[in-house]
């Protein structure tokens, strides 16, 4: 009977050791050279032999598991467009580089148990992408005093690596672009919840430094949610209204239809985030696309670079597009720069 075939035994059919077997069939890159012949008599002799390597077995001799988790740390955001985007982009980049995504939840059980240390501890994970983290997360600061690598996904927090986009410089452009088109009482919608929130609010009072404008604070910026801020907003008889995000600008923009404000020619309106409904508005929304995709691939790159070449992990900010649509009439080409007009 046939010897059931493994490492050491394709080390003996291909001639050569078991840890240059090991090397190959992990298909991670090492300062140790192997020829491109010794490589490809391993893979034949697997080939003929129908072998797949246990996944058991690589992490046991190399410490790697060849996946990298994906935590979710905001439950409330589960529906958010940019957090679909953001997975598939984690997903395709990791694919690339030949790792796979393992989906997590930060919920209360997760953060009780210690999860966030076990998963590493017990080689299910060589790193970790946290999307939507809070602002003040214990179990951060006990990642990195661990040493385990993680990167932090569109919110910084306390100086801990994060890839996140340019929105501060969205929302100053689309608030001068309003007092550029002559608004003088621009009112915003804007939350003080998490740092991209508090991002778009700095860049509305960049943009709207010295004409005096008024804020409404919501909490969650959903539409159900907006539609009675909008009322107030509008009670106040703005020419211009910056929204934190598209729900409350179609919030804005359904109550504007209903009182008869014709946008844009009695009210300007900006949202935030391109999500879907916003081309498809009565009156389509100008806002800006975060670039979801794109701050998910610099995250995997970074990450993965760390993994490994020992690089260090750094932040990284991603400029955002504008989308210049009805509500909000865009700049001359001339002065758009890099912002997408459509």
């Amino acid at each position: 009977m046939e010897k059931p075939l493994n490492i050491r035994r394709i080390a003996v059919l291909a001639g050569c050791s078991p840890s240059t077997v090991s090397r190959v069939l992990s298909g991670r890159s090492t300062s140790i050279r192997i020829s491109e012949t010794t490589r490809k008599r391993i893979l034949e002799v697997c080939r003929e032999r129908d072998y797949h390597p246990s996944i058991h077995a690589g992490r046991f001799f190399s410490r790697r598991s060849g996946v990298i988790g994906f935590l979710v740390a905001a439950e409330s955001m589960l529906d958010d467009d940019n957090l679909s985007k953001s997975f598939f982009g984690v997903c395709r980049e990791l694919f690339r580089h030949n790792y796979r995504t393992l989906p997590l939840l930060c919920d209360r059980r997760f953060v009780e148990s210690k999860d966030y240390l076990n998963i590493f501890k017990r080689n299910e994970i060589d790193g970790l992408i946290i999307w939507g983290a809070g602002d003040h997360p214990a179990f951060l600061e006990e990642l990195a005093e661990s040493g385990y690598p993680f990167l932090l996904l569109t919110n910084r927090v306390n100086g801990h690596p994060a890839v996140y986009s340019a929105q501060k410089e969205a929302v100053r452009i689309l608030t001068r672009r309003c007092r550029d088109l002559g608004a003088k009482r621009i009112a915003a919608i804007m939350s003080r919840n998490g740092d991209s929130y508090r991002a778009r609010l700095a860049g509305f009072l960049e943009g709207a430094e010295g004409c005096r404008p008024r804020i409404f604070y919501g909490g969650e910026l959903t539409i159900a949610d907006a539609l009675h801020l909008a009322d107030k907003v509008l009670d106040s008889s703005p020419d211009a209204v910056i929204c934190a995000n598209d729900e409350t600008a179609v919030a804005v923009e359904t109550r504007c239809l209903e009182r008869g404000i014709r946008i844009p020619q009695d009210l300007l309106l900006a949202g935030g985030d391109n999500i879907k409904l916003a081309q498809h508005c009565p009156v389509p929304l100008t806002t800006f696309d975060q670039k979801a995709a794109e701050c998910a691939a610099a995250c995997v790159e970074i990450l993965v670079s760390h993994l490994n070449k020992g690089t260090e992990l750094v932040s990284r900010e991603i400029p955002t597009e504008l989308i210049w649509r009805d509500t909000l009439p865009g700049d001359p080409p001339e002065a758009a720069g890099k912002h997408h007009s459509q």
